[in-house]
């Protein structure tokens, strides 16, 4: 991952002055959901491809415009203590347990989603 083509950027805890979940508000110009309104750009996470990079939700963070004629591929996983629920009381998405009562649940991989063992 490059600059160049848009990686993701951090911004520490420390310097960002919260550890907290902080309400973003939507830029109606770019449709952008903002919550850090500071000057500290944060640190670019330059790793090679198909490393993975792992932080929690917590900490502000964003990504770049992608100025390469390459494609940027991103996979998304997230984990929380239950699963989420939308306003209108659905599932907003899968929800594999990985733990149940402090044990792991089911074979390896399988509890993550990752198929059959």
């Amino acid at each position: 991952m490059s600059e160049a083509n848009g990686t993701v950027t951090i911004l520490p805890y420390g310097r960002a002055g919260t550890r907290e979940r902080v309400d973003h508000l939507r830029n109606e110009a770019t449709a952008d959901r903002v919550g850090y309104h500071g000057d500290d750009p944060g640190e670019p996470v330059l790793v090679p491809a198909g490393s993975i990079a792992v932080f929690s939700s917590t900490v502000f963070h964003r990504s770049g415009v992608n100025t390469t004629p390459n494609y940027r591929r991103v996979y998304v996983v997230q984990y929380a203590p239950a699963p989420m629920i939308r306003p209108d009381g659905a599932q907003a998405s899968r929800a594999d347990p990985v733990l149940r009562g402090g044990e792991r649940c089911g074979p390896p991989g399988k509890a993550m989603g990752l198929g059959p063992q």
